[in-house]
């Protein structure tokens, strides 16, 4: 029971830290008189872009597999150790963190909207990889369900050739 507790005492520490981190970003982003309200539909449509790109470089890229493998040692640890290690292979988890991330580098960082869309453009390319996988996919799908029909009729032909 000791493990469970524990667990939930750093899952909490983690969500005041976001929660903390959050409302020190927003006072930041008023300090500076940056109105959010101002943020077009573009805007959004990047920094949410720069966030999926910074998820899936963390948790499903390989440049970043010494993390995770160096994590998932601790998921079985208890406490903080094992809380991190959750975090961090969790895309739904650390999506929540890197669009803090993305948000705040895009309106506070001076060249931290450059870095987003930079971000953004390579998820953009990332979405044309995985579309232009699936469609050598189904390409090729199609053909060896041709190829097997083919080879059927060709194999029906045969033995009709026989049989007479």
């Amino acid at each position: 029971m000791k493990t469970f507790k524990s667990d939930k005492f750093w899952n909490f520490m983690f969500t005041l830290t976001f929660i903390s981190l959050t409302v020190i970003s927003w006072y930041l982003i008023e300090a500076n008189n940056i109105k959010l309200s101002d943020l077009g539909t573009f805007d959004l449509f990047i920094i949410g872009l720069a966030t999926f790109r910074l998820t899936r470089l963390l948790i499903y890229d390989e440049v970043f597999y010494y993390v995770k493998d160096y994590v998932k040692k601790f998921k079985t640890e208890e406490g903080f150790v094992k809380s991190a290690a959750i975090l961090l292979t969790c895309p739904w988890c650390i999506g929540v963190w890197m669009a803090l991330i993305s948000l705040v580098a895009y309106v506070l960082i001076p060249y931290g909207k450059f870095i987003v869309i930079v971000l953004a453009l390579s998820a953009i390319s990332s979405f044309f990889h995985l579309i232009i996988t699936w469609l050598g996919w189904t390409i090729d799908e199609k053909k060896t369900a041709l190829k097997n029909q083919k080879n059927k009729e060709s194999d029906i032909r045969e033995n009709n050739n026989l049989a007479d």
